[in-house]
């Protein structure tokens, strides 16, 4: 997709005859934007991360069994994130879960949960702290990372459209993420 001077478009793709130019007044991009997931580094995770342990993105998870009897950190506490904490009630021996709205380690040990704010740290012993206080519940085994997503668009250029895009979680500059705001 390449933007033309007279405010037109030209779109190369693929059909079963071989490639096609033809050139468009506009362009609609709506490829979806769940497939390329937003990882986070978390504090410490080098040091933690071992043969034993493991980091994966909730775009992998599909239920909770593999979790059965493991210590799971959830790294996310919106709607993917709430959902596999409550997937894993009952399943894992314990549920960590670092979001934004939490401002203090909170832990229930009958629910074994400790939900944690953001900031905390991985330690190589396995277990999580937060200002150098250690969060209540065993070493973590396993992290998943609810953390959402980034756009892609590799069929078009940053530049040639006046977008910023690349390894975002937002696009810009885009009116209620629907319209270029620049060139509408």
């Amino acid at each position: 997709v390449t933007p033309l001077a007279d405010d037109k478009w030209r779109v190369k793709y693929e059909t079963q005859q071989g490639c096609a130019t033809d050139d468009y007044d506009a362009v609609v991009v709506c490829n979806g934007h769940y497939e390329q997931p937003y990882i986070p580094k978390i504090p410490g995770q080098d040091d933690w991360l071992n043969a034993e342990r493991s980091i994966v993105h909730s775009l992998h998870y599909d239920e909770p069994s593999p979790y059965k009897d493991k210590s799971v950190l959830i790294v996310g506490g919106r709607s993917s994130g709430v959902d596999i904490s409550r997937e894993l009630q009952g399943v894992s021996s314990w549920t960590y879960v670092i979001e934004k709205k939490c401002s203090e380690l909170v832990s229930d040990a009958q629910k074994r949960v400790t939900h944690v704010p953001l900031g905390a740290a991985l330690n190589e012993d396995g277990h999580l702290y937060f200002d150098n206080t250690k969060a209540p519940g065993p070493p973590i085994d396993r992290v998943i990372l609810a953390t959402g997503y980034v756009y892609a668009f590799p069929f078009l250029q940053e530049d040639a459209v006046a977008m910023q895009f690349e390894g975002r979680r937002s696009c810009r500059p885009l009116f209620l993420h629907l319209q270029h705001a620049e060139k509408p």
